[in-house]
C-alpha cells in the first residue's frame, strides 16, 4: 500500500483525499472516440473536474491471438478448428491482465477517488480518501476486491488513519487558592487539533507538561523563576480531556501577604513545544505562623486549607517534653459534635498500649500505657515536637459553606517521664489553625466543592452528508463534562443545552438536543460549524465540519447497446459508476468519492432500459435518460447520461479464458495522515502449486466496439485432451484442480472455453493458459499436540490432571525454494501406528486410546505414528505420545494440635478443657 501525501493547495485545515490539487476549472471533454465516454458527459458544470472512469472495457492484447497455439493438444468433445501446430518457446501470456477487478471498503470509511487499476505484474490498486468523514481519528479500514460482483479472496490491507497533532489547549484551573498545607497546582485541559477534532495524536514522541511561574509579584514576567513537570497521565483518546497537577514550592509562600503564581500547559512532539495554552493565576494564600511550644505542652494542628461538607480530614497532636523523656501521657480533646463525626485515632508507633474513649457530646480522651521500645525512650522521645497522634474526623454533609469557630480545644491531662514523674497536668493545649496560633479554641473554612468549567466534544467531529443521495442521516452526539474544583468531575451529557452558534449554520447542520445530524434537509457544507453548550452559566464550543455532495458525475461504460448476435433478443449490458464531489462550503476545492453502491439509479424509458443495481439492461430499442435519485432533487447537480438502445448486432471478435488462484494483499498495515490519500494494493496469482490447488475460470465475451461481456457460467468450458489425469474441472464452480503431481513446472492452453451469443449463431473460442509450479519436496513434520493421552473417562481426564482423550496430528511437508504445505487432511499423506496398537487407534488425524486397552506395569506405554507418501514423496516421520491412566490417590490427615501417638489417629479429641477441638485436615 502506497500512501499519498495530501495536496498542499488546499487553502481550508481540513482533510483532503485526492492526491492531486482540486480543479478550479472544468477540462474540455475528453476526444476519446464513442462508445469510450469521459465521466462527465458535456453539460457538466464547468467549475468540477474531470474523472476516468473506473470500470471501462478494454479490447484483448493485439499480440495474443484468439486461438492460442500450442503443438498437438486437442478440445474436449468440441472440435476447435483451425488449430495451428506450433508455439513459441516459453510462450505463457499474462492473461491476468484481462480482468476487471473492482476494489471496495470492506470495513471502516474511505472513498474512491479514482478508478481500480492493474499494472503490468497483475497488481491491482484504487485511491481511497475522505478518511476521516463520518468516523473518528485512529479508525482502521481494509478492503477487499470483486470480479462481475463476486467476492475474490478475503479482505485486506488494513489502514489506519492518524489522529493530527493538538494545536490548541484549553484549560480550566481547579486550584484558585493553594495553601501551606495544600500547595498543589490543579488544571484540567482540553486538547484540539486545527479543525476542532478533539482526538488528536498521542504516542512516544508526545508529552504533555505543566509549567508554573513566580515573579515575587503580582504582575506576570517572563523573566521569574518557573518550574515544569510532566503530566502524570495521557489525556483520554476520544475526547481530548486530561489533568495535570504540581506541587508549588513553599519558598513561594510569603507570611506578610498573598502571592500570586501563573500555570500553563504545554504540548510537545519530540520536544518541541507545539502548543501552549493562556496563563492561568493561581493565588498562594499567605502563610499562617506559630509559636513554638515550651515549658512541656500538647499542639493540636487543623487543616489550613477550606474542605467540602462531607470531607474526611485528620488532626495531628504534637508534644514538647521541655527535656524531658516522654513515657506515658493522656490529653483530651472537645470538639463541636453538630458539626463533626468522630472517625479513628492512630498513636505513633514509639508508645504502645493506648486507649481512648469518646462520648457524643464531643468528648474525645486519648492515653497511653508506656514505649514500644525502653531502650530507645531518651532518644526518640525527648523534644520540642514530638509527634504523638492522628485523629480522623468527618465534616457532617449539612454543615453549609462558613467559617467554624469554636470546633476544637485540647487539653494535656498528663505527660509522664522515665521515672514515673508527672511534669505536665491539665494544662491548656495550643491549637494551631488557618489564622496562626495563639488561640484556644481552633476554627476551620467549610467551603463546597463547586464547578469550574465544562469540556465538550462531538464523538465524530466530521460528517459526510449523504442523504441527498440515499436518504440515510448521519449523526454524531456532542458530549460534555462538567469539571470541579479539586478532583471530580463527571458527565452530563445528557444535562446540557445544545444551540448552533450561528443561525446560518442550519443549512449545513441540524441539532436535536444535543446530537448533531446531517440530512437531505440541508444543502451546503462548512469547514467550522460552531455548536454552543451551555450548562448554567457554564458554556463550551465544539466545532464540526460538514462535506456536502455537490455535484455528482454519472458515466456508463458503454452509451450503445446492441444486440450480442444477428437474429438474437439479448443485447449488451454496461456498468453505471456515479462519483460525488463534495466540499466544505468553498466552491474551489472537493474531495472525489465514488457513490456508486450508495445512490439509486433511475431510467427515464423502462420499456427500453431498465437498471439492476448499477448494471444497464436493455429490452428493445430506444433511448433512455439515466440519471441518479437525489433527496431533494433541487440541492445536488448531476449528470444525465443518454444511452441508445439500436437494432444492429454487434460482433464477438473473440474470448478471453483467464486462470487465477488466488489474491495476495499488500499488507503494510499503513498509518494515514487524515489530509492523506491510500492507496491498497493486491496481486493476482496464477500458478498452480501442488496437489489439491484450485484454478478459478473467468470467461469474457469481447466485441468489436471494445466493450466485454462477462460469459463466465454461459460459456462451454472442457479441459485440453492430455490433461484429464493432470486436472481435474469442476464445470459447476468453474474451476480446476490439480489431482496429480507432474514433477516439473509449465504453463500450458490447458483450458477450452467456446460461446455462442443466444446458441443461434457460430460459437467463438479459446484457450486458457494454466500454470502450474513444481517444488521438490525435501522433508515432512509430523507433530502431536499432547505429550500424554488416556482414555475417554479415565480419572486422568478430570481436573486437576486434564489429560486429554484425544489428540491431534499435523503433516506439513517443505520444499526446496523454501515454501510448505500443510498434508494433515491429504489422503497421499498415510498415517500408521507402527508402535502400540494394542494401545490406540486412529480416525483420520485424530489418536484415541482404544476402550480394550489394557495397560500393563511391564510393558511400554508409547504410542509411535509414522506418516510415509505411497507414490508421491520418499519421506517420512514419526511422532510418539504417552498413554497414562489413573492408578490410585493417597489422603493424608493432620491435626492441629498434634499429639504424639503410635498408630493411625481415628478420632478429633478435645483441648484440655477449653471446650475446643483439633482441627482436622484433610490432603490429597
Amino acid at each position: 500500500a502506497v500512501p499519498i501525501p495530501s495536496p498542499t493547495a488546499v487553502p481550508i485545515p481540513v482533510p483532503t483525499a485526492v492526491p492531486i490539487s482540486s480543479p478550479t476549472s472544468m477540462p474540455t471533454p475528453s476526444s476519446m472516440p464513442h462508445p469510450v465516454p469521459t465521466i462527465i458527459p458535456t453539460g457538466s458544470p464547468t467549475a468540477l473536474p474531470s474523472l476516468t472512469p473506473s470500470a471501462l472495457p478494454s479490447s484483448s492484447p493485439s499480440n495474443l491471438p484468439s486461438i492460442l497455439p500450442y503443438p498437438n493438444p486437442t478440445p474436449g468433445p468440441t472440435p476447435l478448428t483451425p488449430y495451428p501446430t506450433a508455439t513459441p518457446t516459453g510462450y505463457c501470456p499474462n492473461d491476468l491482465l484481462l480482468l476487471h477487478p473492482v476494489m471496495k471498503v470492506d470495513h471502516g470509511v474511505a472513498w474512491a477517488s479514482s478508478p481500480t487499476i492493474m499494472d503490468d505484474n497483475s497488481t491491482v490498486s484504487r485511491e481511497f480518501g475522505l478518511l476521516s468523514g463520518s468516523v473518528a481519528p485512529g479508525a482502521h479500514s481494509d478492503f477487499t476486491l470483486f470480479l462481475n460482483d463476486k467476492l475474490i479472496g478475503q479482505h485486506g490491507s488494513f489502514t489506519e488513519t492518524i489522529p493530527e497533532m493538538a494545536s490548541r489547549v484549553e484549560v480550566l484551573l481547579r486550584s484558585t487558592n493553594i495553601y501551606r498545607d495544600q500547595r498543589t497546582v490543579k488544571v484540567a485541559y482540553q486538547l484540539t487539533d486545527s479543525a476542532g477534532r478533539s482526538t488528536v495524536r498521542l504516542g512516544d514522541e508526545f508529552d504533555i507538561q505543566i509549567t508554573l511561574f513566580y515573579t515575587g509579584y503580582t504582575q506576570l514576567s517572563y523573566n521569574g523563576t518557573s518550574q515544569t513537570a510532566s503530566c502524570e497521565s495521557l489525556p483520554n483518546t476520544t475526547s481530548g480531556i486530561g489533568f495535570c497537577s504540581m506541587q508549588t514550592p513553599i519558598a513561594w509562600f510569603s507570611e506578610d501577604h498573598d502571592n500570586e503564581i501563573y500555570a500553563s500547559i504545554s504540548v510537545l512532539y519530540n520536544t518541541i513545544a507545539s502548543v501552549t495554552s493562556e496563563k492561568v493565576v493561581v493565588t498562594c494564600k499567605q502563610l499562617p505562623t506559630f509559636d513554638a511550644l515550651i515549658d512541656g505542652n500538647m499542639e493540636l494542628v487543623l487543616p489550613f486549607h477550606p474542605l467540602p461538607p462531607g470531607a474526611t480530614f485528620d488532626v495531628i497532636v504534637n508534644a514538647d517534653t521541655n527535656k524531658q523523656a516522654l513515657r506515658t501521657w493522656q490529653f483530651t480533646i472537645e470538639y463541636n459534635a453538630a458539626h463533626l463525626t468522630y472517625v479513628s485515632s492512630t498513636t505513633s508507633t514509639n508508645f504502645t498500649s493506648t486507649f481512648s474513649s469518646h462520648d457524643s457530646e464531643g468528648l474525645l480522651t486519648v492515653s497511653n500505657a508506656g514505649l514500644s521500645n525502653d531502650e530507645a525512650s531518651s532518644q526518640v522521645n525527648t523534644g520540642s515536637s514530638i509527634y504523638i497522634a492522628t485523629l480522623t474526623f468527618q465534616l457532617n454533609s449539612d454543615v453549609s459553606d462558613m467559617v467554624l469557630l469554636g470546633l476544637f480545644k485540647l487539653t494535656t491531662n498528663s505527660m509522664e517521664n522515665d521515672d514515673n514523674i508527672i511534669f505536665v497536668s491539665e494544662k491548656v493545649g495550643q491549637v494551631n489553625d488557618e489564622r496562626g496560633t495563639g488561640y484556644t479554641w481552633g476554627q476551620m473554612t467549610v467551603q463546597s466543592v463547586s464547578p469550574v468549567g465544562i469540556f465538550s466534544y462531538a464523538v465524530v467531529s466530521e460528517l459526510v452528508n449523504i442523504s441527498p443521495l440515499n436518504g440515510i442521516i448521519e449523526t454524531s452526539s456532542i458530549n460534555t463534562v462538567l469539571i470541579y474544583d479539586e478532583s471530580s468531575h463527571i458527565d452530563i451529557s445528557g444535562d446540557v443545552i445544545c444551540n448552533l452558534y450561528s443561525l446560518s449554520d442550519l443549512e449545513a447542520l441540524s441539532l436535536n438536543s444535543c446530537v448533531a445530524s446531517v440530512s437531505s434537509l440541508h444543502f451546503r457544507g462548512s469547514s467550522q460549524v460552531s455548536v454552543l453548550v451551555e450548562y448554567g452559566d457554564l458554556s463550551a464550543l465544539v466545532d464540526m465540519i460538514v462535506w456536502y455532495p455537490q455535484h455528482v458525475d454519472i458515466n456508463s461504460s458503454d452509451f450503445v447497446l446492441n444486440p450480442i448476435s444477428e437474429n438474437c433478443s439479448q443485447y449488451q449490458t454496461a456498468q453505471l459508476s456515479a462519483y460525488a464531489y463534495f466540499n466544505t462550503g468553498d466552491s474551489a476545492v472537493f474531495k472525489i468519492g465514488d457513490v456508486t453502491d450508495i445512490v439509486r439509479f433511475v431510467s427515464s424509458n423502462e420499456n427500453s432500459i431498465t437498471i439492476n443495481g448499477t448494471q444497464l439492461e436493455a429490452h428493445e430499442i430506444g433511448s433512455s435518460e439515466v440519471s441518479i435519485s437525489c433527496y431533494p432533487e433541487v440541492f445536488v447537480s448531476k449528470t444525465v447520461v443518454t444511452v441508445h438502445v439500436v437494432s444492429t448486432p454487434v460482433s464477438l471478435e473473440s474470448l478471453s479464458v483467464i486462470v487465477y488462484t488466488n489474491i495476495s494483499w499488500v499488507e503494510d498495515d499503513t498509518l494515514v495522515g487524515l489530509e492523506d490519500s491510500f492507496v491498497p494494493q493486491v496481486q493476482f496469482q496464477r500458478e498452480l502449486e501442488g496437489y489439491g490447488d484450485v484454478g478459478h475460470i473467468v470467461v469474457y465475451a469481447e466485441f468489436d466496439d471494445g466493450t466485454w461481456l462477462d460469459v463466465t457460467q454461459e460459456a462451454a468450458i472442457t479441459l485440453v485432451h492430455g490433461f484429464e489425469n493432470i486436472l481435474d474441472l469442476q464445470e459447476q464452480d468453474r474451476t480446476v484442480r490439480v489431482i496429480e503431481e507432474s514433477g516439473t513446472s509449465w504453463c500450458r492452453p490447458a483450458i477450452y472455453a467456446s460461446y455462442s451469443p443466444c446458441n443461434n449463431s457460430e460459437p467463438v473460442s479459446n484457450y486458457g493458459f494454466v500454470k502450474k509450479r513444481d517444488s521438490r519436496a525435501v522433508s515432512c513434520l509430523l507433530t502431536i499436540d499432547e505429550p500424554q493421552i488416556a482414555r475417554e473417562g479415565d480419572g486422568a481426564t478430570l481436573q486437576p490432571f486434564n489429560i486429554t482423550d484425544l489428540a491431534t496430528l499435523t503433516v506439513t511437508v517443505f520444499y526446496d525454494d523454501g515454501s510448505s504445505k500443510d498434508f494433515t487432511h491429504d489422503d497421499r499423506a498415510v498415517l500408521t501406528i507402527i508402535e502400540g496398537d494394542i494401545l490406540a487407534s486412529l480416525t483420520g488425524n485424530k489418536l484415541s486410546v482404544l476402550p480394550t486397552a489394557v495397560i500393563e506395569p511391564d510393558l511400554s506405554w508409547d504410542v509411535t505414528i509414522e506418516v510415509t507418501f505411497p507414490g508421491l514423496y520418499n519421506l517420512s516421520d514419526s511422532v510418539s505420545t504417552t498413554v497414562v491412566e489413573f492408578e490410585y490417590l493417597t489422603l493424608e490427615a493432620t491435626h492441629s494440635p498434634s499429639i504424639i501417638e503410635l498408630g493411625p489417629i481415628l478420632e478429633v479429641r478435645q483441648i484440655a478443657c477449653t471446650g475446643l477441638y483439633q482441627r482436622f485436615e484433610m490432603s490429597a
